[in-house]
């Protein structure tokens, strides 16, 4: 089953004309942009992401058909300067790419159950995206190992993801970010109970109302 998956998914990193780094158990390791510049590498490596979801249902048919359990996964999408190159040994050693970028996109995958996403890119990559050919939403500013100020995480929603198929609720969600932002925790818990009561299982919407509720009890110093 690891070996279908991986070749389905592997093939998906190819034909957006990314690289391959290593397999690590059950993940892939992938960059777009190196050992050569396939141009517009941000927009081609969310693209591959969004592939591989849009894969993966039939993935799952064919592997409950088989008896196999079925897969669930999270990805994590940074961009910025690494080093690339040959490392290793003067024995063995690999092309990869290694640096603060990397690491976050890792930390960004990890994050993923957290908030019950499926997709989390950074605010870097964000920035160097067509905001126009894709849906998003950014659901929290984290602090993370390795940065001295917190970085916007955002999501990006993938065909049958219940907030793409929902518009009101995304709007609402939106709304209720910024009422949140604002320090409005009052407005923006009860905007968020309206996203929960059109779409209840999404797990972002109940982190930030729970924080609101938090902050409503005991206010929070200066920023959040």
């Amino acid at each position: 089953a690891l070996n279908q998956y991986m070749g389905k998914m592997t093939d998906i990193v190819f034909d957006t004309e990314g690289t391959l780094d290593k397999y690590i158990g059950d993940a892939i390791v992938a960059y777009w942009g190196a050992p050569l510049d396939v141009g517009d590498h941000v927009n081609k490596a969310v693209s591959a992401a969004i592939d591989m979801l849009e894969a993966l249902p039939a993935v799952n048919k064919h592997f409950v058909e088989q008896g196999f359990p079925e897969f669930k996964i999270g990805l994590g999408l940074n961009s910025g300067e690494c080093s690339v190159g040959n490392m290793g040994s003067d024995k063995i050693f690999s092309y990869t790419a290694l640096g603060d970028n990397m690491n976050l996109g890792a930390r960004l995958e990890s994050l993923c159950k957290h908030y019950g996403a499926q997709i989390l890119i950074s605010e870097f990559t964000y920035e160097r995206l067509n905001k126009e050919k894709y849906d998003l939403r950014i659901i929290d500013r984290v602090q993370v190992k390795g940065k001295t100020k917190p970085v916007g995480v955002y999501e990006v929603l993938y065909s049958y993801h219940p907030l793409k198929k929902n518009e009101q609720a995304l709007k609402k969600f939106k709304e209720a970010y910024e009422l949140y932002i604002d320090a409005q925790f009052k407005k923006a818990s009860d905007l968020f109970q309206e996203v929960l009561n059109l779409v209840e299982t999404d797990k972002a919407s109940k982190r930030l109302q729970a924080n609101c509720n938090k902050y409503i009890e005991t206010p929070p110093g200066p920023g959040i």
